[in-house]
């Protein structure tokens, strides 16, 4: 199918039923995707310049430029309603939703904003990430607790306290770089006319525990002397991420601190 826009696409998002493109100067598009092979607006909104469009639980979330970050109520995709804002004090032109949080460029004061969309009706800044370098294509993905910035090269951002976020490591690509996407460890790199890069980021600082176990039982093992132990197993980091191994230990009384750990 196809839909000539009225202005100039520069980015789509898209859900089973629609597709939510940013179209320039002439905002944002819906499109009733449920055809493919006849693709027809349903709705628009055109008081906004729509740079990059995000789409989830039923708001479009709009980088746009001078007027930050537009969330757009697309619950009647008939008759999208700007409703809420958040300024940036540039321009803002690349955005990223991911876990109730927003992920904005904000392009020639070179920053990353992180606000948080909880509640989408009264977003609230968390926290910035300065020093970055444009121009740039300033691209994002995010995977994990890490948030990954094209700003000549690649930037790797611990976003793990949203509201301190902290550039852990980096890499120097020369060439361009159009776009990315981020799978686990994994980063997926568009490099224009030098193809696909892929990168595998291995945090430097393993500082962050699994998560607390919540629901170990254990119950009498088939043979004697023995005990067969059960778990939800919690992540590697927090609640991200997968453990690879276990230590189990067993002592003759509680174990409830870490000394008592390594005496077991």
């Amino acid at each position: 199918g196809f839909y000539d826009s009225p202005g100039s696409a520069q980015s789509v998002a898209a859900d089973a039923e629609y597709a939510y493109l940013a179209d320039g100067h002439t905002g944002l598009r819906v499109i009733d995707i449920s055809n493919p092979t006849t693709p027809t607006e349903v709705g628009s909104l055109d008081s906004v310049w729509a740079s990059d469009v995000a789409v989830s639980d039923g708001y479009a979330y709009v980088a746009a430029w001078s007027e930050g970050l537009i969330i757009v109520d697309v619950s009647d995709p008939s008759a999208p309603t700007d409703g809420f804002s958040y300024p940036t004090s540039s321009v803002a032109f690349h955005i990223l939703v991911k876990d109730g949080y927003a992920f904005v460029t904000d392009g020639t004061e070179a920053r990353v904003r992180i606000v948080d969309i909880g509640d989408p009706t009264s977003p609230v800044a968390v926290g910035c990430l300065q020093g970055m370098h444009w121009p740039s294509s300033g691209a994002l993905a995010v995977a994990e607790h890490y948030l990954y910035v094209v700003q000549r090269g690649l930037q790797v951002v611990d976003v793990s306290d949203p509201a301190d976020p902290t550039a852990v490591d980096s890499y120097d690509w020369r060439g361009a770089v159009e776009n990315l996407d981020a799978l686990d460890e994994h980063v997926y790199v568009a490099g224009g006319k030098d193809g696909l890069l892929i990168l595998r980021h291995v945090s430097r600082d393993d500082s962050i525990p699994p998560a607390t176990i919540t629901d170990l039982t254990g119950i009498a093992g088939s043979t004697a002397g023995t005990v067969d132990l059960s778990w939800t197993a919690p992540g590697d980091d927090g609640l991200e991420g997968t453990a690879t191994s276990y230590t189990v230990r067993y002592g003759d009384r509680a174990i409830v601190a870490e000394s008592g750990w390594s005496l077991a």
